[in-house]
């Protein structure tokens, strides 16, 4: 008598929701950056991620929630450079720490460079926030935080911290799209926002 092999069926790779949703992240960047962003369905970001098309939507509502999802990412990175310098603990301490947080964000933004000329291809909506969950940009936060901190320890002196932070943050967004156009301009562009942005706070 012949028997029949059973074949075994494949078990399915359950992975965190956090796993999956940066696999789509990073299928979608490589898929934008060979292809462009017009020409990306969110089937082809699915397919590439291993995923079903209907997963996709388990993690982000559209493409353009996506895409907002990566620039969050990107500005967690440039928040990490920052972070990284511990606030000063005197007044006196603050010009130098001031220097220190331009160069890092601008330095952190030329670092990520391909990932920086990858987000300024995509669209951009004016005003958005960065990620799917509608919270603010993390380096805007974290600016934000600086120059609470700066007023409080009486070595920032500024009347608008909401509007400063967000013009301070363009500026800096600014001198990071200029210095990834051209790298041998980065200390230039790196010493003239360092002049706007201790005149603006330290004046």
């Amino acid at each position: 008598m012949t028997t029949t092999k059973r074949s075994t069926p494949k078990r399915r790779i359950i992975k965190p929701a956090e796993t999956r949703r940066r696999e789509l992240l990073e299928a979608a960047a490589r898929l934008f950056a060979e292809r462009g962003y017009q020409a990306v369905t969110v089937a082809d970001i699915a397919d590439a991620a291993h995923l079903a098309k209907g997963s996709f939507y388990l993690h982000f509502s559209s493409k353009e929630d996506l895409v907002a999802a990566l620039r969050h990412s990107f500005s967690e990175g440039v928040v990490e450079a920052v972070t990284a310098l511990a606030l000063p603990a005197t007044p006196g301490e603050w010009p130098a720490f001031t220097e220190h947080f331009v160069r890092a964000s601008i330095a952190s933004q030329v670092d990520a460079q391909a990932a920086h000329e990858l987000l300024r291809q995509l669209p951009h909506r004016h005003g958005e926030s960065g990620h799917s969950a509608g919270a603010e940009d993390p380096a805007r936060t974290e600016l934000r935080r600086i120059i609470e901190a700066g007023v409080r320890a009486s070595a920032y002196h500024v009347a608008d911290v909401d509007e400063t932070t967000s013009l301070l943050y363009e500026l800096l967004h600014a001198a990071g799209d200029r210095a990834c156009a051209s790298p041998q301009d980065q200390s230039r562009v790196t010493q003239a926002a360092i002049e706007v942005v201790t005149r603006t706070l330290l004046a």
